[in-house]
């Protein structure tokens, strides 16, 4: 087979389910919203890294019959806690170890409280 034909083989459309493809893409982001929020990102965080409307989250999270959690309030992974304390206790603030976790200097500060 000659490089032409080969060429115009792999830029045939023909084969490809394009409903398929983007159906796939949904579902991962979708799978990549909820993974973020589990993870502890805001929704709008997650507006802003995927750079889609809190609509199509909210539908997300309705279509997976995820819950909100409540304004404000983000969970801190237990393994995170006394990464937290050693680093406050080495002399970083709030604000830089949130920063460096991607965490609100206020969620840091309510962790320290409950040690």
């Amino acid at each position: 087979m000659n490089v032409e034909n080969k060429f115009s083989q792999f830029n045939s459309f023909e084969n490809l389910d394009i409903d398929s493809l983007i159906d796939k893409e949904k579902e991962l982001i979708e799978y990549l919203i909820l993974t973020e929020y589990k993870n502890g990102l805001s929704i709008t965080s997650i507006r802003k890294n995927f750079g889609i409307s809190q609509y199509k989250i909210k539908n997300t999270f309705k279509k997976y019959n995820i819950s909100f959690r409540p304004s404000g309030t983000k969970p801190i992974d237990n393994d995170l806690s006394p990464q937290i304390i050693e680093s406050y206790n080495n002399g970083e603030s709030g604000e830089q170890i949130g920063k460096r976790l991607g965490i609100h200097p206020s969620t840091i500060c309510r962790t320290l409280k409950k040690v």
